[in-house]
């Protein structure tokens, strides 16, 4: 979907409902990011006209009209594939850090009070007229992120603006305003009352783009233990974290695995907090499987064994994992030996020949899976042919020349 078509649908939403005599602006997201010369990522509209309202205006025009959050006033008008969110405007009756029950309003300003960031709180006539009630626009030319009105009150409103605050700094490359200081401190233990589905989609977008000094304010802060269950008080992260993160890397499990490793550094399994905190259960999968990998590396193993099955099991790709093994050996130096670097390097492209035949005059048959494992490590390194796999001793030969060492390289490993 090309973004300026979305764009065009919005605005002609917005038209037809204010030709019906409802005012309707673009608010929020899609007027700060245009101000700051960015694309945005969807176009919302605010509206006087109340949900059965702009139903009851729109389908007739062939619209299909979504109530997706109708009691907060906001419905998703879907039109040519494309959706657009248009909410009444509104005002909070009350509000308990976690969710707010509101009335409507046809007040462009009492709805803009309402919202958490004054960046926020900006909206756009369709004819391109810019209203700002609370300063919005003068703060995102000084690069400043300020609550609209109190920063406790918003807070206390939802607790979840904490991190959204972090995540927007981090977004744009702005400076923590330090007066919040004191309150964020103030108001940590709000945290706790969030559901862990809301923070993990919060922090889902932080770690995809802070370089670590956010993280690292946050730590600073004490924030983390009110976040994620059992998570170290003590300061682990450093604002340079991720200033040299491999751009290849655009999974966020990456970085996920190394908050766990900092703030769980006594943990043996990472899977364990990563449920808690409502990771996917292929993220959980692969944080697992790092973990064995990163573990049998510091040992001085090769970690070849934990990592084949990783990637044979479509938790990672070879070229991935490189990535992440080379920043994350360089940036806690240790060393990824050169046979599991060549191993990776070399498995793109490459399928594994049929060995079963061969496999079965293998004794004794308990030690079949380790022969298939060391036969497909040989095959990827190019050390072998299919037939060596009856005799084993070749394979075993070659690869201990080359550092992997096969009882040891087993040894606790789970085939």
């Amino acid at each position: 979907m090309s973004k300026q078509t979305a764009r065009s649908t919005a605005e002609n939403i917005g038209e037809l409902l204010c030709d019906s005599g409802f005012e309707t602006r673009f608010a929020g997201g899609c007027v700060r990011d245009e101000l700051l010369g960015l694309v945005p990522r969807d176009y919302d509209l605010a509206t006087t006209a109340l949900p059965e309202t702009v139903a009851r205006i729109l389908k007739p025009m062939g619209m299909k009209v979504i109530p997706t959050g109708v009691s907060h006033g906001t419905v998703t008008v879907v039109h040519e594939g494309i959706p657009t969110e248009v909410t009444t405007l509104r005002r909070d009756i009350r509000c308990d850090g976690r969710r707010a029950v509101v009335a409507f309003s046809t007040s462009f300003e009492e709805d803009a009070h309402r919202r958490d960031f004054t960046i926020n709180a900006l909206f756009k006539s369709m004819t391109g007229k810019i209203y700002d009630y609370v300063n919005g626009v003068r703060d995102l030319q000084n690069k400043n992120l300020l609550f609209v009105g109190r920063a406790s009150r918003r807070i206390q409103e939802d607790s979840l603006r904490m991190i959204r605050y972090f995540r927007f700094i981090s977004r744009y490359g702005w400076t923590f305003h330090q007066p919040y200081r004191d309150i964020f401190i103030k108001n940590r233990k709000r945290l706790t009352i969030l559901s862990k589905e809301r923070i993990k989609s919060e922090f889902d977008e932080l770690l995809m783009t802070d370089t670590g000094k956010m993280l690292s304010v946050m730590d600073s802060l004490q924030l983390f233990p009110f976040l994620f269950d059992g998570m170290l008080q003590k300061e682990t992260l450093e604002p340079d974290l991720f200033s040299v993160f491999p751009a290849e890397l655009q999974r966020v499990t990456w970085k996920w695995y190394v908050l766990f490793s900092l703030k769980y550094p006594e943990s043996s399994d990472y899977s364990v907090h990563g449920r808690k905190a409502k990771l996917t259960k292929k993220q959980n999968l692969l944080m697992s499987s790092l973990q064995e990998i990163i573990c049998s590396l510091k040992q001085k193993k090769t970690g070849m064994v934990p990592l084949l099955s990783a990637i044979h099991r479509k938790l990672t790709e070879p070229e991935e994992v490189l990535h992440f093994l080379s920043w994350y050996g360089q940036r806690f130096q240790y060393t990824v030996p050169d046979i599991t670097r060549n191993l990776l390097s070399s498995m793109r492209g490459k399928t594994i020949p049929p060995v079963g035949k061969y496999l079965k005059t293998v004794q004794p048959p308990e030690k079949r899976k380790q022969i298939a494992f060391i036969f497909k490590i040989s095959w990827y390194l190019g050390l072998c042919q299919p037939g060596d796999v009856s005799n084993s001793d070749k394979m075993i030969r070659l690869l201990q020349q080359r550092g992997f060492q096969m009882e040891r390289e087993f040894n606790g490993i789970k085939i």
